[in-house]
């Protein structure tokens, strides 16, 4: 014989009222958190860079792009302390006798 449990008292009363509780809180955070990150300086220039470079957000392997393989080069060429100033965006291009 199988034994079956029974769920303690007022517990199918409250699975209503977390379900809502979970969904209004992933659309608080879908409708008013993400759009209020969206437009922090650092995140608003993430996005303004990636539609300038034409990155196409629902790609899936971002190496395969031309520019993210220059800014590789740019970031070996640099180093770590320019990369995270910002200043990766105006490096200088490889020269050709760096190429050689």
């Amino acid at each position: 014989m199988i034994d079956t449990v029974t769920p303690p008292a007022g517990a199918t009363k409250r699975r209503p009222w977390l379900l809502a509780a979970g969904v209004l809180a992933i659309g608080l955070v879908w409708l008013g958190v993400l759009p209020w990150v969206e437009t922090l300086p650092p995140v608003a220039r993430h996005i303004r860079c990636q539609d300038e470079a034409e990155v196409d957000p629902s790609a899936l392997f971002y190496t395969e792009l031309p520019l993210v393989q220059e800014l590789a080069h740019r970031r070996e060429v640099l180093g770590g302390a320019a990369w995270r100033r910002g200043r990766w965006l105006h490096a200088p291009e490889k020269s050709s006798a760096e190429s050689r």
